[in-house]
């Protein structure tokens, strides 16, 4: 490995240097021991973080393997590529920070598929949480992207509708009460698509751009407010 790509890499906190076990065990009988005069053998291993793009490429990639194993398995005719974004201009959401914007993404995606189960029926298919982060304004945009099955019968309407309430039910009330119903902000929050194509898998489990556009005065923000909390679901 190039020496200066290694270098960048421990700047990075991508890789932790660690000795193995019989080194160890070496140093601490004899502080010299067998390796006195000679360079320690080490290991080189990942660090898990979020922040770090190699790292959340390694971890998509297994997603993503998975995902479009299933893709290539349905009747792409019962299922649509569904999209969730939260809305935006007299909503609070959009300008909330990262850990509570996922908080409330998440909130919301489970009153959806609650709404969604009682409606319709079960919740099948997989979904996908996902951060993105504009340096220029600070804000957060998190969304879903979900392939699920759409049966025939389902509304679109309907269901914008349900997931604004999902994400600000007093918000939405309001806003439909002061201007007689004729403004919502429920047309861009719900966006449906037909899976044309099995590269789908691709676009879901993207390395996405929060991993390399997170403010750089606030190191390791991404693994601090996204930790343990599972960036994809399965569901049904």
């Amino acid at each position: 490995m190039n020496i200066g790509y290694f270098w960048q890499l421990i700047e990075k906190n991508h890789w932790r240097l660690d000795l193995p076990s019989e080194v160890k065990h070496s140093l601490r009988v004899d502080h010299a021991g067998p390796w006195h005069g000679h360079p320690l053998p080490y290991r080189t291993k990942r660090c898990g973080f979020r922040d770090c793009p190699t790292c959340a490429f390694h971890s998509m990639k297994k997603h993503r393997n998975r995902v479009d194993k299933w893709i290539k398995s349905i009747d792409k005719s019962e299922y649509k590529f569904l999209t969730l974004t939260l809305p935006g201009r007299w909503y609070d959401a959009r300008y909330l920070g990262l850990a509570e914007q996922d908080k409330l993404v998440r909130k919301a995606f489970r009153s959806y598929r609650a709404k969604w189960k009682y409606h319709v029926e079960s919740f099948d298919g997989v979904a996908v949480y996902e951060h993105t982060s504009n340096n220029e304004d600070g804000w957060w945009h998190s969304h879903v992207h979900a392939v699920v099955r759409w049966p025939s019968k389902l509304d679109l309407a309907e269901q914008r509708k349900r997931w604004t309430e999902s994400v600000d039910r007093k918000m939405r009330k309001q806003l439909e009460s002061w201007t007689d119903g004729k403004f919502t902000n429920d047309s861009r929050v719900v966006d449906v698509k037909n899976i044309t194509d099995d590269g789908i898998a691709d676009y879901m489990t993207k390395v996405t751009n929060y991993l390399v556009k997170a403010p750089k005065s606030e190191p390791g923000v991404i693994s601090k407010a996204l930790y343990r909390r599972r960036l994809v679901g399965w569901y049904g």
